[in-house]
């Protein structure tokens, strides 16, 4: 390229992807307010067609730093799957440290090692396929879902929903925003 042009590049931001036919996938994030003293989570549970199955925004308990929260926000999700009976399943997190533990089945001496310990038992039980890592871009919708959980003080689980304000997060997660069946 000669010296003084400079080229168009279109960078596109990461998007949901399904996942494969008769298989379901968990999104799974956590929202954090220092100030109000308040962790929430969310979770999002889809199927091959882009169909949400079950969603929630949960409340924790007490102050956890992110990784804490990411890590319970991931059982929580495995938890939501199986009393829903959505399995087999994989999940997906944007917390890169929290998916190598699990993948790597390391339990660490620290505050998050027991429930990476019931992480990996709901693994073997529920046919997990895969715990993998998302860029923030394409697991939107569920940070959305958290960040909206903040101004809740009670649990909510939706079946084959999401909160009618989170529909422009969820479609906009999905591969082409322009189909509408990802979004009941």
């Amino acid at each position: 390229m000669p010296s003084g042009k400079v080229a168009n590049v279109i960078v596109e931001k990461p998007k949901w992807k399904p996942p494969t036919e008769g298989h379901f996938k968990i999104n799974t994030d956590a929202a954090i307010n220092g100030s109000l003293g308040r962790v929430r989570i969310g979770i999002i549970i889809r199927d091959s067609a882009g169909h949400v199955m079950a969603s929630s925004s949960q409340s924790l308990r007490s102050i956890l730093s992110p990784q804490s929260a990411k890590v319970v926000a991931i059982l929580r999700g495995l938890q939501l799957a199986r009393d829903s009976g959505l399995w087999p399943c994989s999940i997906e997190s944007d917390a890169l440290s929290v998916v190598n533990l699990i993948n790597l089945k390391v339990v660490p001496c620290a505050e998050i090692g027991l429930v990476i310990q019931d992480i990996l038992s709901l693994v073997d039980k529920l046919y997990i396929c895969e715990v993998s890592f998302v860029q923030r871009d394409a697991n939107m919708a569920t940070h959305w879902l958290a960040k909206f959980g903040l101004s809740s003080v009670s649990d909510l689980v939706w079946l084959e929903n999401v909160p009618s304000c989170m529909s422009p997060f969820v479609l906009g997660n999905c591969p082409d925003p322009f189909v509408t069946f990802c979004f009941y």
